[in-house]
């Protein structure tokens, strides 16, 4: 029996790291470790790959970034609060695993409708996909 599934994706390329080796190894290093998490304030990948440019498949993540929201104008205490609490969260799970983000950024946080997500250092969104799965 063959499953089908239906998954909105998010692809992220870095062709400009083509040109380094050392920075396609760190590229595919980070992007192991990242999808090797699992927590609902961390966006998820799927896969990684190398050719015909560096890339990665991730969860696709609706909302706002922090960058956008924040210009937006203030925040309410306890919007804000909960937002720091998930964050601090997501970030001490990824610590528990020896892994640290070296570019948060409120334009690496997504404010999607069940919470902020951050989005990994390698993440750049690029295009974003529908398809189906087998």
């Amino acid at each position: 029996m063959q499953a089908a599934w239906a998954k909105s994706i998010a692809l992220a390329t870095r062709a400009s790291i083509v040109r380094s080796r050392s920075a396609l190894e760190r590229f595919e290093r980070e992007a192991k470790a990242i999808a090797a998490l699992n927590h609902p304030g961390i966006c998820a990948v799927y896969d990684v790959g190398t050719s015909p440019v560096p890339f990665l498949v991730m969860e696709l993540l609706e909302g706002e970034t922090l960058h956008q929201r924040v210009a937006r104008g203030r925040f309410e205490v306890p919007a804000l609060l909960d937002i720091g609490l998930a964050l601090a969260d997501a970030l001490a799970s990824a610590h528990a695993k020896g892994i640290v983000h070296r570019d948060l950024k409120p334009a690496n946080i997504v404010l999607t409708p069940r919470g902020p997500k951050i989005l990994g250092p390698t993440s750049r969104l690029s295009q974003r996909f529908q398809g189906t799965g087998h």
